[in-house]
């Protein structure tokens, strides 16, 4: 469970939005976070209603209907781990 929703609730969430785009691709941003802004960073609310995450700036959920392998249809990338940013900020959390 993430916030209270099991995993295949969210599962189920991106298998509607692939489902509807046909033969579409589509992007759902996260957002970023300007270093000059202090606070805590939150994802766009697209982004947490698909995939629960609300604390990865500058992830992206990829949608591409069309794929021949049924494994690459939703594919999140997420930035790398910044070593320099982790080390005055401490270690990311793993998702």
């Amino acid at each position: 469970m993430l916030h209270g929703i099991p995993l295949k609730g969210y599962a189920n969430r991106r298998e509607h939005v692939l489902k509807s785009l046909k033969d579409s691709v589509a992007l759902v941003f996260a957002g970023d976070m300007d270093a000059s802004i202090h606070g805590e960073f939150r994802a766009h609310p697209h982004f947490q209603y698909l995939t629960g995450i609300v604390d990865e700036p500058g992830a992206v959920l990829l949608f591409d209907p069309l794929n021949p392998v049924e494994a690459r249809r939703v594919i999140l990338p997420l930035q790398q781990p910044n070593p320099e940013l982790e080390k005055w900020d401490g270690l990311r959390e793993e998702i």
